[in-house]
């Protein structure tokens, strides 16, 4: 094959000659003669209209009527030239390559080998003709001031290199497509939002309004949620010459319209009760089982506590939650994370077993090997309901129908003489003296002692009875 690898010929081979690599001459006999397309018109290679060039070729030189004539598109091989067309068989170069990429703060440039640089501007200099921006080389450092003339395009920007020395530097001026910013800047070749001059100010001095910037249409005012401090427990309005106010719900009113929650105005609070509705952001607080007042509802965080209410623009509890599971050997509380009630079983409560001829019954808790709960229950005490504390007494206990668990007491006097103790708190503290019964009572004989025994080990306790042997004091390890 003829390919000369130059698309400024056209590539031919002859059976007795070989190769030939000619440019072409734009005359023709037929379309096929125009080798990057268009139509042959009057012996012409023509383009222009609805008559195109092929993929290789481009339509050139338009007359006044839009004719011209299909030349090859090719590459001269430096990247600092765009559009390249062949002229004849050589490929000439086109127009130059701005290499703009649109960034205000790079400085652009085309080398012939690497093709396009962006590059953030350099500030530093020998020369004034050094700082491209304008201004004048200070120092090493292109500084300007309030007097200087930067060039087109570019601001004296006081935050720039030369600030730290109390001077500007001129920099392209740029734009970050954020109408809510200004004086927007260039750094390290990027636009930085708001520069030295910050964010737009919205403010429409009105306080009865909200406002805002939008990044694309900019400021925006709006009364919707103008006066709203986030607090169900006040009315929020505007009024004007006023702004904002926001005005507590309360209970107390006087006048019907002092009811914002609802109610009649009646002694001087909002009440109800039956037939009578509270708004519907209200409830009815009875004070008694047939008189309430309006309270606007909140939430005061605690679900723990019910139901809560507006009241001198606070939310406030009127309640708490019930938790109480009837239960004795039950400590009942609520969980103030989530409301639940937590009903804990508990041993060593005090409790009723339902038997009225026992006394001192308690809770007991059986658990299982995990220390899970199995078993909750009241436990029959040791104690004798019918007990008169009268140690020269037998006391016992009984119930008859037809009064089903009224206990019937007896009480039988022990003989003369019998032993027994009394207790008794004394000048040494807790004391007992020993005696004997005498006429149904115990009669001490004088002789009393102190049931302290100087051990801060031990409890020290004091039982009254007769003919017992652990009668008078006791002492249990602590």
């Amino acid at each position: 094959t003829c390919n000369d690898n130059n698309p400024c010929t056209v590539d031919t081979c002859d059976p007795t000659t070989g190769c030939a690599y000619t440019a072409p001459t734009g005359t023709c006999t037929t379309a096929s003669d125009c080798p990057f397309g268009g139509a042959c018109i009057g012996k012409m290679c023509v383009c222009g209209g609805a008559t195109a060039c092929n993929t290789s070729g481009i339509c050139v030189g338009q007359n006044a009527l839009g004719i011209g004539t299909c030349a090859a598109v090719c590459d001269d091989g430096n990247p600092c030239t765009l559009n390249d067309l062949c002229t004849g068989s050589t490929c000439k170069s086109g127009t130059a390559n701005t290499c703009d990429d649109g960034n205000s703060c790079t400085v652009d440039s085309c080398n012939s080998f690497q093709g396009c640089a962006h590059a953030a501007p350099s500030y530093t200099c020998q020369f004034d003709t050094d700082c491209v921006e304008g201004g004048y080389c200070l120092q090493g450092t292109c500084a300007c001031n309030g007097t200087t003339k930067c060039a087109t395009g570019a601001t004296c920007n006081l935050s720039g290199p030369a600030s730290v020395v109390g001077l500007g530097t001129c920099m392209p001026t740029c734009s970050d497509n954020n109408v809510c910013t200004t004086n927007d800047s260039c750094t390290m070749g990027m636009c930085s939002a708001g520069g030295t001059g910050g964010t737009m100010s919205c403010d429409d001095q009105n306080p009865c309004t909200v406002d805002s910037c939008d990044p694309i249409t900019g400021c925006a005012h709006t009364t919707a949620g103008a006066c709203n401090d986030n607090n169900v427990c006040t009315v929020d309005s505007c009024l004007p010459g006023l702004g904002c106010v926001n005005s507590a719900l309360n209970v107390t009113c006087n006048s019907q319209t002092d009811c914002t929650s609802g109610g009649t105005c009646q002694f001087g609070y909002c009440t109800c009760g039956t037939g009578t509705n509270c708004a519907a952001n209200a409830t009815c607080v009875f004070q008694n089982p047939v008189f309430g007042v309006c309270v606007a509802t909140c939430d005061d965080g605690n679900p723990c506590t019910t139901p809560d209410g507006c009241n001198n623009g606070k939310c406030q509890s009127n309640g708490t939650k019930n938790c109480d599971d009837a239960n004795a050997c039950t400590v009942d509380s609520c969980n103030t994370n989530d409301g639940s009630c937590v009903n804990t079983p508990t041993a060593g409560l005090a409790c009723d077993d339902g038997n009225p001829c026992t006394g001192g019954d308690y809770c007991t808790v059986t658990l299982d090997p995990l220390g899970n709960v199995i078993a909750n229950s009241c436990h029959a005490g040791t104690g004798n309901g019918c007990d008169d504390s009268n140690p020269c007494t037998t006391d016992s206990c009984f119930t008859l129908p037809p009064i089903a668990g009224t206990p019937t007491c007896n009480h039988v006097t022990l003989a003369d003489g019998v032993n027994c103790n009394l207790c008794f708190t004394g000048t040494t503290g807790l004391s007992t003296e020993f005696g004997s019964c005498l006429g149904g009572s115990c009669a001490g004989n004088g002789l009393v002692s102190s049931c302290d025994d100087g051990n801060p080990l031990t409890t020290d306790t004091c039982i009254s009875a007769s003919n017992s042997p652990i009668e008078g004091c006791v002492h249990t390890p602590n």
